[in-house]
């Protein structure tokens, strides 16, 4: 189906989250999967290290509901930079850490930063191609 591109904007901006959505998707792939290295690396036990993904969510949350403030005063491409910037300061920040806590700590900002670069494309979709909304962003995230 070809959408009218005299009443529709061009998708072509939509192109330039794809990068983004697959930086996403490795951080939460990265996450459980190095989970047994950190129980060994701290000393931790099963019950411990289940705090991790529990943190990153709950960072997740904070910038899921941050955005909806956020992309009123700054663009979206200024956010979708802080965004990945956040996470990959954090993921070099959590590679040198010796400390649990500040691991912990620090997965609130990787929650935090991977949040914005998952929502706002949702919300930009919605906002600039509403009728077409629900299907670019299947195609964002499928692919």
């Amino acid at each position: 189906m070809q959408l009218n591109t005299s009443t529709t904007p061009s998708m072509s901006a939509m192109h330039s989250f794809y990068p983004i959505i697959v930086l996403t998707g490795f951080v939460q792939m990265i996450i459980p999967s190095t989970i047994h290295m950190l129980m060994n690396h701290f000393h931790l036990k099963t019950g411990e290290v289940a705090i991790l993904p529990l943190i990153y969510f709950t960072g997740m949350m904070i910038g899921a509901l941050a955005i909806t403030a956020l992309i009123k005063r700054f663009s979206v491409k200024r956010l979708m930079i802080s965004g990945a910037i956040i996470v990959s300061i954090s993921l070099i920040a959590v590679s040198q850490s010796q400390l649990f806590f500040l691991l912990v700590f620090l997965y609130i900002f990787i929650g935090f930063g991977n949040a914005i670069m998952v929502t706002l494309p949702g919300i930009y979709a919605t906002n600039r191609y509403s009728e077409k909304s629900a299907q670019l962003q299947s195609m964002i995230l499928v692919l």
